[in-house]
C-alpha cells in the first residue's frame, strides 16, 4: 500500500476547521513504484523512466539491478540503465532495480520487472550477381552482420531446397538447375540471439538443351519429314513448341511436329526450330540443321 505523506505547512481557523496544505515536493514523490522500461532483448538497454515516490531528489541515487528480487551476481550495471546480457537470459528470472537516494532518507523502492528475452539480429544484406544459365556461374556477397559477434553460414537453394555441397559464395550451375529457382541464403546465429536467416531474391534457370533438334524423313516434294529428337531438354514443367523454316524465315501454318515439303521449298533449305515454354521462366529455343529440298 502506498502512503500520501501530508506536509504541515500551515494552521488556520476557518470555519472552525483545520487547514492542511501539501507540500510540492512531497507531492511530486507521491507518486508510486519506480519503472524501468525496454523490450527486454539481450543486447537492448533497461532504462528508468520514473523514480516514483522517490521523485525529486537533489543529491541522486544508487541502483542495484536484481534477479527475482536477489541482486545480479558479479560486477554489473550501477546506473539507471542496463544492458540485458544472455547471463540475464539463461538465468530465466525477471530483471528489475532497487532504489535509494543519496539522502539520509532510508526509504527506497524497487521497480516493476521485465523478462529477459533472446536478442533480435541483424542479418547481413545479401545480393547475387551472374549469369542464371546452364554451365553459368553465380557469385554471392554479404555486407558484414549488422550484431557485433555474430557468426554467418551459407548455402545455395534450389526451389527453396538446400543444395548439397553447395556452400561457398560462387556456385556453377548445372542441368539440374534447369527450369529452377536459384538463391543464397545465410544464417546468423549468437549466443542468445534468436537466429536470423537472409536470401537473396531467387534467379529462375531457362531450360537448357544439351543438342540440337534433328529431323527424319527424305526431303524432297511432296514428301513430310518430322521431328526426331527435339534436343535433349532439361528442365521440369516445360511445354515445346515447333516452327519450321524455309531458308531460316518461318513458314507461315508450320508449327507441328511434322510438315509436308510443297513446291515453294523446291531448291531450298529446311529446318525446324523448338521452343522450350515455361510460365515465369524465359523461354529458349533451339534450331536444327537445315538440309536442301530436291
Amino acid at each position: 500500500m502506498k502512503k500520501l505523506v501530508l506536509a504541515l505547512t500551515g494552521l488556520a481557523l476557518a470555519t472552525g476547521g483545520l487547514v492542511l496544505s501539501v507540500g510540492a515536493a512531497d507531492a511530486e514523490r507521491a507518486t508510486g513504484d519506480p519503472v524501468i522500461s525496454g523490450s527486454g532483448r539481450v543486447g537492448e538497454k533497461l532504462t528508468i523512466t520514473s523514480h516514483g515516490s522517490l521523485g525529486g531528489e537533489s543529491g541522486g541515487y544508487t541502483y542495484v539491478w536484481l534477479w527475482d528480487g536477489d541482486e545480479v551476481p558479479g560486477p554489473g550495471d550501477t546506473g539507471a540503465t542496463h544492458t540485458v546480457t544472455q547471463a540475464d537470459l539463461q538465468a530465466g528470472k525477471r530483471l528489475s532495480v532497487l532504489v535509494k537516494p543519496k539522502s539520509p532518507r532510508a526509504e527506497r523502492l524497487r521497480s516493476n520487472e521485465i523478462a529477459p528475452v533472446g536478442g533480435s539480429l541483424a542479418p547481413p544484406a545479401v545480393k547475387i550477381a551472374g549469369s542464371p544459365k546452364v554451365k553459368g556461374s553465380l557469385t554471392a556477397s554479404f555486407t558484414t552482420p549488422g550484431t557485433a559477434g555474430a557468426s554467418v553460414t551459407s548455402v545455395w537453394t534450389r526451389d527453396g531446397k538446400v543444395i548439397a555441397g553447395a556452400s561457398g559464395r560462387t556456385y556453377r550451375l548445372t542441368t539440374a538447375d534447369a527450369g529452377r529457382a536459384i538463391a543464397f541464403r545465410t544464417t546468423s546465429v549468437k549466443s542468445g540471439y534468436t537466429t536470423r536467416q537472409s536470401a537473396t531474391s531467387a534467379l529462375r534457370v531457362p531450360a537448357y538443351s544439351a543438342r540440337k533438334p534433328t529431323v527424319s524423313g527424305t526431303f524432297a516434294v511432296r514428301k513430310k519429314v518430322r521431328v526426331k529428337d527435339r534436343g535433349g531438354w532439361s528442365g521440369a514443367g516445360y511445354s515445346y513448341s515447333y516452327r519450321w523454316l524455309r531458308n531460316g524465315k518461318a513458314i507461315k501454318g508450320a508449327t507441328k511436329s511434322s510438315y509436308k515439303l510443297t513446291t515453294k521449298d523446291r531448291r531450298k533449305r529446311v529446318s525446324v526450330r523448338v521452343t522450350a515454354k515455361k510460365k515465369g521462366f524465359a523461354s529458349v529455343s533451339r534450331t536444327g540443321k537445315s538440309r536442301k529440298v530436291r
